[in-house]
């Protein structure tokens, strides 16, 4: 039934978008786009739900996004996202993930919103419906888009100053939930999200600053020492960023974290720094280095709660392409090497040392969830490293490719935990076609 009223929905909004086309020979009011997506993975002792010795799991994903967009003009324009998304082969199974599935959602309204800035001429702008919601660094709030489904969307009413100084966005909003039996779908039952984001201009550099809270009244939160409850948890930070050069890479993200955790308060913090250069050589060879780290609770007994939560960033492209580890009780270390054979060709080696932040806490994965967990700390802090190769290409007329390779060696935490621990490994070959019609022209 869901896919037959989204079906529905999207052919009438093409057929509207398609009269709207044609009736208008410079195309200013409407343009319409879209992304097929067919992606192959082969995963060797590790699956979606994370590092598992023995198994093996071979998926063929397929997602298609539509987009509608209506330009009203100084009076705003309407936005309008149909994803598909299906996987093929995988040994899960849509009970597997009760909440919210990574992979399958039959056609769905991802993004439906109407934004007008620029309001009778000022500076405020309003932006309200579902939509996906990112900013300079998706490390602290990030779409996720590399999952089958992607991982955040929200049913938001955002408000935006965009100044000659700064650009400040305040918004109040729910994230998604994917469900295949559910149209639309619905956003997650007693949580509420907060977020002032602010990027000051003309420095000579970027700087970023923000304020996140999160809300949640389920009273199913679990405490330290007492019962279940609720959570408030506020998470101040920064970015800085270094923009003045086309070489220099250079760049730090600090974000600390206080509240309320049932009975127990909230003191975690997080901190990632950069640093990279690319030589003005044949091939445009890049290096370098990134150090991440995200605080572990030091007592899992003593009322307050210490670990990072990475706020609502991606995972996809910063703690290793495996998706097996988390800004959360981690410390990563990390070195890159890329090169650009062709203008449309891209090659990239990325290395990462992976170590828990607190011996006592969790091996986290980018769901929150403890991969497992040794409160007594004798199975040591390190996880172990992580290889990833990578190659990019863009083809002509809208095609693109991403193939890759990563592998797990696991070190002390790992196999003392795990009883068959192995070497994970991680094949994908992913084909992107992007296409679209109308815009100014």
């Amino acid at each position: 039934m869901k896919p037959n009223v989204a079906l529905f929905l999207c052919i009438l909004c093409l057929f509207l978008s398609l009269k709207a086309f044609g009736s208008d020979g410079e195309n200013g009011f409407f343009s319409f786009s879209g992304e097929a997506r067919l992606r192959f993975e082969y995963d060797d002792n590790f699956t979606l739900k994370g590092y598992s010795p023995d198994k093996i799991d071979r998926l063929f994903l397929e997602r298609i996004r539509l987009n509608f967009d209506f330009n009203f003009k100084e009076k705003g324009h309407l936005f309008i996202q149909f994803q598909d998304a299906h996987p093929f082969l995988t040994n899960f199974k849509e009970k597997d993930f009760k909440t919210s599935s990574p992979i399958k959602d039959s056609l769905d309204i991802r993004q439906l919103y109407y934004e007008v800035e620029n309001i009778g001429g000022s500076i405020l702008g309003i932006k309200a419906g579902r939509q996906q919601i990112s900013y300079g660094d998706p490390r602290l709030f990030g779409p996720g888009n590399w999952g089958n489904t992607g991982k955040y969307s929200w049913d938001a009413f955002m408000v935006s100053l965009n100044g000659k100084d700064i650009k400040s966005d305040l918004w109040m909003g729910k994230y998604l939930l994917c469900r295949d039996d559910i149209f639309p779908d619905h956003p997650v039952k007693h949580f509420i999200t907060f977020v002032n984001y602010n990027q000051i201009k003309n420095f000579p550099f970027r700087l970023d600053f923000f304020y996140a809270l999160k809300h949640n009244t389920s009273g199913k939160i679990p405490g330290e020492i007492k019962d279940n409850g609720n959570l408030t948890s506020h998470s101040l930070g920064f970015k800085i960023e270094c923009k003045n050069s086309d070489r220099a890479d250079i760049g730090a993200t600090f974000a600390f974290q206080f509240g309320k955790r049932s009975s127990d308060n909230i003191k975690a913090y997080g901190f990632n720094g950069k640093l990279g250069y690319t030589f003005n050589l044949p091939l445009k060879p890049k290096v370098g280095l990134k150090y991440t780290f995200g605080s572990g609770d030091s007592n899992p007994k003593d009322g307050c709660y210490e670990t990072f939560d990475g706020i609502f960033g991606g995972a996809d492209l910063y703690y290793g392409f495996m998706n097996l580890f988390f800004w959360s009780n981690i410390r990563d270390v990390e070195a890159n090497f890329s090169m650009h054979p062709k203008e449309n060709l891209s090659i990239s080696f990325d290395f990462h040392r992976f170590f828990l932040a607190s011996k006592v806490d969790g091996w986290y994965l980018p769901s929150l969830t403890p991969q497992s967990w040794d409160a007594s700390g004798k199975s040591g802090s390190n996880l172990g490293n992580e290889y990833d190769l990578r190659i990019s290409a863009k083809l002509k007329k809208g095609f693109s490719t991403i193939t890759g390779i990563s592998m797990l060696d696991p070190d002390d935490y790992i196999r003392n935990n795990f009883k068959n621990f192995k070497k994970a490994y991680w094949f994908y070959l992913q084909i992107t076609y992007n296409f679209g019609i109308g815009g100014k022209k």
